[in-house]
Parts: C-alpha cells; structure tokens; sequence
C-alpha cells in the first residue's frame, strides 16, 4: 500500500534488494558517479524506479529519481522527515486518502483536473452523438426525398 505519496514503503528484504541492485549498478559504472551513492539505503519506493533513500553518513532523506541528476533532499534526518509528515496530518494539510498519505492542495487540485478532464469527455461524447443523430436524420431525409421521387 502506498504511504507517502504514491511511495510505498520498503521491508527489510526489499530495503536489502533495492540496495543490492542500486550498488551492483553504480559499481558497474555505466552511469555517472554522482547517479547513485554507496552510502545511500532506500527505505521506500514508487515502483517506477523512483526512491526515498537515508543518506547514511548525514542521516538525510534524499529522493532518488532515476532518470534524472535532481535529488532533493526532504528532511535533515528520518525522524525529522518522519515528524513532517506527523505534522503536516495534526495540522490538517496532509491526510489518508485512498490508502496513503497525500497532501490535501495537491490531491483535491488532482480531482477538480480528474472530474474537468471527465466533464470534458462527457461533452465531447454528447457532441459526437448529436452529430452522429443528426447525421442519421439527414440520411433518412435523403432516403425519404429519393423514395418520393422514385415513386413520382
């Protein structure tokens, strides 16, 4: 189940496996130095090769994205990143939904887009029937014109 964003979080299998991967890659160096770091743990991932990574010489939570160099930094420590999030739902900015954590601007803004994109179908389709009606109208009047025709 997801849990901080679409993240979901790791166990210590997938914590050794994510990390195991992660290294083998880094040391086979078919990417830039900087792609990944030896001193990183993954505690969560979205699946899709994104990662939440302890920096474990600073004890920083980084984002890892695979194919890009931006690695924000999230908190100064886990207990820290963990306390934001902790906050963030006391406060009300932040709550469970669907299943996971999800900060509430952004999920709410994602469903008024979600229901806009919906409602536009909707109107795109009624738009098509209408045509599409109105087509078959036209059809039957033509018929009707050369059956009146034909038997004038």
């Amino acid at each position: 189940m997801p849990f901080f964003e679409g993240f979901y979080l790791l166990d210590a299998e997938g914590t050794a496996r994510e990390k195991s991967m992660m290294d083998r890659l880094a040391r086979d160096g078919a990417w830039p130095e900087t792609w990944w770091d030896l001193d990183w743990v993954p505690f969560a991932t979205d699946i899709c090769g994104q990662l939440l990574v302890l920096e474990a010489r600073s004890g920083k939570v980084i984002e890892f994205i695979h194919d890009d160099d931006l690695r924000p930094r999230h908190e100064e420590t886990l207990e820290a990143f963990l306390g934001a999030y902790a906050d963030e739902l006391e406060s009300g900015r932040r709550a469970l939904r669907q299943g996971y954590i999800v900060d509430l601007e952004d999920h709410d803004a994602q469903l008024t887009r979600a229901q806009e994109r919906a409602d536009a179908r909707t109107q795109e389709s009624r738009r098509a029937l209408r045509t599409l009606l109105g087509l078959a109208a036209l059809i039957l009047v033509l018929i009707g014109l050369l059956v009146f025709w034909t038997w004038a």
